[in-house]
């Protein structure tokens, strides 16, 4: 894995391909210089995802929450990924 990363930008956000499809994607990178290590958080928003290659099935034994449901919309698609790096 190789980051070009800019000193005065920590927060990127673009458009990813993945299994998914193209998604939107946040980068939140932080430094740690006293462990020399850098810390990666990606989060990918699964819920409006454009070129989808990847077909969800299953869920035949969910059910809907009905609280979940009033209280407004609930997250339905996400995946977050955290990564602790060193710098080389």
């Amino acid at each position: 894995l190789q980051l070009n990363i800019k000193k005065t930008q920590n927060v990127y956000e673009l458009q990813e391909a993945g299994a998914q499809g193209v998604c939107k994607t946040h980068y939140v990178i932080s430094e740690d210089a006293k462990a020399e290590r850098i810390h990666l958080t990606k989060t990918k928003d699964l819920n409006n995802c454009q070129e989808r290659i990847m077909k969800d099935f299953g869920l035949a034994y969910t059910e809907k929450c009905v609280e979940c449901q009033q209280r407004g919309k609930a997250l339905r698609g996400a995946a977050a990924y955290n990564y602790i790096m060193k710098p080389t």
